[in-house]
């Protein structure tokens, strides 16, 4: 399910220009995601397994925990809000 996410992002950011369809599928990949990383760390692993599989997984959730908040402060700007502190970066306001 993560996977069909994943790929309909990048349609709905670019081609539909759909701003509340990516923060859904992101926020669903996020739960997916963190699900399978917590799956993953319930386990003893072998060297190679954890090399190749549960590190992996583990920068993907990681970049996607990172991304979720950008989406969200993009949604946030194109929208028109501007936060109250004007020295800080929006991006750093909304992480």
């Amino acid at each position: 399910l993560n996977f069909i996410a994943n790929g309909l992002w990048l349609p709905a950011a670019t081609l539909l220009n759909r701003s509340w369809t990516t923060i859904v599928l992101i926020l669903f990949m996020w739960f997916t995601l963190g699900y399978i990383n917590k799956e993953l760390k319930g386990y003893a692993h072998a060297k190679a397994t954890k090399r190749y599989i549960v590190m992996p997984m583990s920068i993907y959730f990681g970049w996607i925990t990172i991304a979720t908040p950008l989406n969200m402060a993009s949604l946030v700007n194109q929208r028109g809000f501007t936060p109250a502190v004007q020295s800080v970066p929006r991006v750093l306001f909304w992480i």
